[in-house]
């Protein structure tokens, strides 16, 4: 990323406003996944070929931890998911809790990508669009990604950003060496 004064040189531009450097129009980003994320937008079996509903009507749109040894998630229950984890308590044998892909998508999109120290100098940078590849239900990533949030409003600079979600092919094919 480079920002010099001279516009024509830099993809950022000063924000008159905020004071803060902001992505030049005309520019944006895009992120390409090879599967639905883990979490609430992926809540089935990587082993199938077939998406599975697992107690659909219980289950979606609630928080999630990944699992530490292997591929999956573990819904982020009450009071667990509101307990403070210390090295201690790992060390000890406590399951080590971390956001699934998918709900930091969704903080993606209301704090952006840009993450917390660069929010200090940035304004918001929100993805345009998502990619996925394979295993992903358009229904379910709307849902994980920003429709979970719908009617919330937050503060400014940010807002809910609902960037495209699009399904695309990828071919592999085998090199003879």
């Amino acid at each position: 990323m480079l920002y010099t004064k001279n516009p024509a040189k830099s993809i950022f531009v000063k924000n008159a406003k905020t004071g803060k450097l902001a992505l030049r129009k005309g520019l944006s980003f895009h992120m390409f996944v090879n599967t639905a994320p883990c979490g609430d937008a992926r809540v089935y079996t990587l082993n199938d070929t077939t998406i599975v509903n697992v107690n659909e009507a219980e289950t979606h749109s609630l928080l999630r931890f990944k699992v530490e040894n292997g591929m999956g998630t573990v819904l982020g229950r009450y009071p667990e998911s509101l307990v403070t984890q210390t090295v201690d308590g790992i060390a000890g044998g406590e399951r080590l809790r971390t956001m699934s892909c998918s709900d930091k998508m969704m903080r993606w999109n209301v704090l952006g990508v840009q993450g917390g120290l660069l929010s200090l100098v940035l304004d918001p940078i929100y993805l345009s669009s998502v990619s996925i590849a394979d295993k992903a239900d358009q229904k379910r990533m709307e849902r994980a990604l920003f429709g979970r949030l719908e009617g919330f409003k937050p503060p400014a600079p940010f807002h809910l950003n609902q960037h495209y979600i699009g399904r695309c092919q990828v071919r592999v094919r085998a090199m003879v060496v």
